[in-house]
């Protein structure tokens, strides 16, 4: 069983990644003039039974909207968006597009993010813990592009007889904005990170990656449930001993419902993350890891009769290992957002 998902997940995570690009790349141009609109924020709630089956999808009242946001899509990609100020779209559905745990964000931001995770009993004959805190920044200069500076910090907790270690290394993201509609989002990024030398990592690490979210509001009257999905690929450069892997891939699908109408000031979300990556080359080529992250998220701006000033949010997640591989027996996470 475990052999079939390794043969089979990254082929139908990959068709499932390009068939919804594309459909949320050229949802709005395709549609005529006898076609439905799809609704914008400025739309009023639909009143009826009757309302809704004229109109489209079902839409949410979420309270005041602002004017709605030009369309970016992969047909105006060079004329749109660039000249414009940043701003987050919010959907006439509710839902709302949310950085979770582990699948790659698909939207621009300005924030700023620390995270923390611990792996517990890995299978190293030196290593039993591995503990990570890292923190960095996203600045959106505009709707369609996005720069992040970020530092992370790892301490080993070793078996008996093994030295200690810790050291960090810096990296750097810039991020792209393919589509931003309101069924649709897509992003590109591309992050290089430094070896982590004080660990013995001597390789520098090029990541690309293609993140995607579909409001399940939009498309199929799901109230406030959206899909985010991402395909990323790392590209390790640096010596290395033979045989070490160069290259890998990894994939991961995810739902979030939302559980509170986010015009509250304070709103919740639960969520599910299913990830894997594979190794694309070395002796561990084909080598699989897969992994269940159950999570919760809390948007909160004030706390009793206290405004906080702006959107805070703190998530918490396990990382639970479900292949035959398994570097680690959990990984426990959690995040604190603050956006500006």
């Amino acid at each position: 069983m475990v052999s079939s998902a390794k043969r089979l997940g990254f082929p139908f995570v990959l068709a499932l990644l390009l068939l919804a690009a594309s459909r949320g790349a050229f949802a709005q141009s395709s549609l005529s003039a006898e076609d439905p609109a799809p609704p914008s924020p400025a739309q009023p709630p639909a009143a009826s039974e009757a309302a809704v089956a004229n109109t489209g999808p079902i839409q949410f009242d979420v309270g005041p909207q602002r004017p709605p946001l030009t369309d970016l899509t992969l047909g105006n990609f060079f004329s749109a968006g660039w000249n414009d100020d940043f701003a987050m779209r919010t959907r006439a559905t509710g839902t709302p597009d949310l950085t979770l745990l582990r699948v790659q964000p698909n939207l621009l931001l300005q924030l700023f993010r620390t995270n923390f995770f611990e792996q517990t009993s890995l299978a190293s004959a030196t290593r039993k813990d591995l503990t990570d805190v890292d923190g960095f920044i996203d600045w959106s200069f505009n709707r369609r592009c996005m720069l992040e500076v970020n530092d992370a910090y790892q301490w080993i907790d070793p078996r008996t007889g093994s030295p200690s270690a810790s050291g960090g290394a810096p990296g750097i993201l810039s991020r792209i904005q393919l589509v931003d509609t309101e069924s649709s989002s897509y992003c590109f990024n591309f992050k290089a990170l430094a070896p982590n030398t004080p660990l013995g990592t001597t390789q520098t690490t090029l990541t690309y990656s293609l993140a995607g979210f579909e409001d399940l509001g939009y498309w199929f009257q799901l109230e406030r449930v959206g899909l985010y999905y991402s395909l990323t690929f790392d590209s390790f450069c640096g010596p290395v001993a033979r045989g070490t892997r160069q290259n890998d891939v990894q994939y991961c699908v995810a739902l979030a419902k939302t559980i509170t109408d986010t015009s509250t000031p304070n709103f919740l979300t639960l969520f599910v993350e299913n990830f894997g990556q594979t190794d694309l080359d070395g002796t561990t080529a084909g080598r699989t890891l897969f992994s269940i992250t159950p999570g919760v998220r809390l948007n909160f701006n004030k706390v009793g009769d206290i405004k906080l000033g702006g959107a805070n949010s703190l998530l918490f997640g396990t990382d639970i290992p479900v292949s035959e591989y398994r570097p680690w027996d959990a990984t426990y996470r959690l995040s604190y957002i603050k956006c500006f």
